[in-house]
């Protein structure tokens, strides 16, 4: 470690979110300024920058030469600059909340932070510059009081990070809670929203630079989405544009999302799902076309679309480029799903079945009205055969104010199987009534899908590779 002797006796590391510094940097290149002051990387999510405190505030330390580690020199500099200041809020819960305007830089001093009375390892959030919230690895309750307390940094104008990290072997590492602990699900939550949250700035910042520029490059969005389980899962959709000189496909993805989607877009026709996988796989068979690139949150440069080959090795289905066939599944096309039908001609498929059952009023409890709300419905291949799945909301009212959205819902119709209704699903509200009467609705929704399915194709045969599965646009 370098002696602290040789850094400057009044420099200080500043925490802050890697957004803080990734954004303006590109904010910076998209209005012609300078680039931002030089930051270093604390983990995957958080950066730092030495500063000097002034009258007015603080301002960038000028350079000077590293002879180690930037971390060990701000763990150096925070220890020789900046005095612990913990209290305990909790029964083995710490805050720092000086409000001198380095909190956040306590995170480095972690002798003192080892030396709490915490259960497990050290956990700390950084919420933003005037609040540092450290407890144990093993302290539920500790926990569960750090998961909302960065739930509350949404709402704080200046956030540093809503996702908590753990000291391992003196560095300061994401907090990964396993899948069968009691808070795992509380804190998926926060991670995805953050990460939603800095996917959407970012791309936004990037649509505006591309466009100034006159790149071609398209950002994917990040979504996130529950799957049928009811747990949430984040994807991003890979397109591939069909045209007269082939398939082209210039894109950025979002490195981190848990799912892909492939998608061919013809013009004039409606998008086509060609395939879905889980990152893992995806980066197996498609990691030969995927590029990295210095943008964060992380994004993936594409060049080119999906080979056959690697859209068999997803498990997806190839589409070719001819038009739609006739036969049951071109019917099914235009007169259930009616995607190439305007909206104001659209008679009798499920679109108007849909638009015609919801909203779907439930009932009242505990002082709130529930209706059941139709998003979008979107048609797959499911074990080769046509399936939809359903976006359903809860939303609960007061008056006339909408209070909540409870959970979005997802239920599959399988329709080519006859008397499959969807399945089951929870609902997050403590009523057992509520949840049998929306399941009793669904139900029949279900039945009269699978009847006007039915009465459109009489004669029901597995998909075939080159068969068309769409989604609705």
């Amino acid at each position: 470690m370098q002696n602290s002797a040789r850094l400057p006796s009044d420099i200080v590391p500043l925490v802050g979110s890697r957004a803080a510094v990734e954004f303006p940097r590109l904010a910076a290149e998209l209005e012609g300024h300078s680039e931002p002051p030089a930051a270093w990387r604390l983990n995957e999510f958080l950066s730092f920058m030495f500063v000097v405190p002034t009258n007015a505030g603080v301002e960038p330390a000028r350079t000077f030469s590293f002879e180690s580690d930037p971390v060990e020199m701000a763990v150096a500099a925070a220890t020789a600059s900046v005095r612990p200041a913990f209290q305990r809020i909790g029964n083995g819960t710490f805050q720092s909340a000086t409000k001198d305007g380095f909190d956040s830089s306590r995170i480095f001093l972690t002798d003192a932070i080892s030396n709490l009375a915490v259960r497990g390892e050290p956990v700390a959030l950084v919420a933003h510059s005037d609040l540092l919230v450290v407890t144990g690895s093993d302290d539920v309750d500790g926990l569960r009081q750090l998961g909302a307390i960065g739930w509350s940094t949404f709402d704080h104008p200046k956030p540093t990070s809503a996702r908590p990290v753990v000291l391992q072997n003196g560095r300061w590492e994401p907090l990964r809670l396993p899948e069968d602990h009691p808070l795992h699900a509380q804190f998926a939550t926060v991670e995805y929203r953050e990460l939603h949250v800095l996917y959407g700035k970012q791309r936004n910042l990037l649509r505006e630079l591309f466009a100034r520029t006159g790149s071609r490059s398209i950002v994917a969005p990040y979504e996130v989405t529950t799957d049928s389980s009811g747990a949430l899962v984040s994807y991003c959709t890979w397109t591939g544009v069909v045209d007269s000189d082939g398939i082209s496909s210039d894109l950025l993805l979002p490195a981190i999302a848990d799912e892909m989607q492939l998608v061919l877009v013809n013009e004039g026709a409606a998008e086509q799902l060609v395939g879905r996988t889980d990152r893992g796989r995806f980066e197996r068979e498609c990691g030969e076309i995927l590029e990295d690139t210095d943008y964060w949150p992380p994004l993936r440069r594409v060049r080119k679309f999906p080979t056959p080959e690697m859209v068999t090795g997803l498990g997806g289905m190839w589409t070719s480029n001819e038009p739609v066939p006739e036969g049951w599944l071109h019917r099914l096309h235009r007169d259930f799903f009616q995607f190439d039908v305007p909206a104001h001609e659209r008679e009798g498929g499920l679109e108007q079945l849909l638009q015609d059952a919801f909203p779907i009023y439930l009932g009242s409890h505990q002082n709130a009205r529930y209706e059941l709300t139709y998003r979008e419905f979107t048609v797959v291949e499911k074990d080769s055969f046509p399936a939809i799945h359903l976006d359903l909301m809860l939303v609960s009212y007061e008056g006339d104010r909408i209070d909540d959205v409870i959970q979005q819902q997802v239920c599959w119709l399988d329709l080519a199987r006859e008397g499959h209704l969807p399945d089951a699903f929870s609902l997050d509200v403590d009523s057992e009534e509520l949840a049998t009467k929306m399941q009793e609705r669904v139900d029949v929704l279900a039945e009269m899908a699978c009847r006007r399915f039915a009465e459109l194709a009489p004669k029901i045969t597995p998909l075939e590779p080159h068969d068309l599965v769409y989604r609705a646009g």
